[in-house]
């Protein structure tokens, strides 16, 4: 009978589990396809890559930002970075030489897995998103990353009040911890996918 109660008790927490993830999956998704991320990558962890890096972002994130901010779709946004990756090189690579680095560039528009990710004054879950990733060099050292669609760094507020992002979007962004459970029991779901590969 006890083993009876015990896998009644596992199978009620796992339907529960599934149940809780479900329902943030597809706000959670909802983020994901309206949302253009940016993902800088330093040549290394040194104090002068580290510092380039961030010269780099600013020039990027200056160029993108001014030729995204007319968009009003995800698709549009990624079809003008997809148009812009030579000239964002270009802008990264004469930033470095300016502060005399001869390290590459190269840059491409990726969907990749981000944990999430605390930007103040708004929260990004964990997800499968779309972005614009600049790697310096080898790449091996400390990144950063934004937004750079709908807008750079974007206010919940703000977004709440052009009608992009739906009311649930919006709170799971700017009040992540009202979720963290099912966001939790979400982001196991993502990682099992991923680690089979799915």
């Amino acid at each position: 009978m006890k083993k009876l109660i015990a896998a009644m008790a596992v199978g009620f927490a796992f339907t529960f589990a599934v149940s809780a993830a479900a329902s943030v999956k597809a706000n959670v998704e909802g983020i994901e396809n309206k949302v253009v991320r940016v993902h800088i990558l330093a040549d290394s962890d040194s104090e002068r890559d580290q510092r380039l890096k961030l010269l780099v972002r600013d020039g990027v994130v200056e160029f993108i930002g001014e030729k995204l901010k007319d968009c009003e779709s995800q698709n549009e946004a990624k079809q003008i970075i997809s148009s812009l990756l030579d000239e964002t090189e270009q802008v990264s690579e004469r930033i470095l030489r300016e502060n005399g680095s001869n390290d590459s560039v190269s840059c491409e528009l990726v969907s990749m897995y981000f944990e999430r990710r605390d930007y103040g004054i708004f929260s990004l879950p964990a997800g499968k998103y779309d972005a614009l990733r600049v790697k310096i060099g080898e790449a091996k050292g400390h990144n950063w990353w934004c937004v750079c669609f709908p807008s750079l760094c974007i206010a919940p507020s703000v977004a709440a009040e052009s009608g992009y992002f739906t009311d649930e979007e919006i709170a799971i962004m700017q009040y992540p911890e009202k979720f963290k459970f099912k966001l939790k029991i979400y982001e196991l779901f993502l990682k099992l996918e991923k680690f089979f590969g799915q």
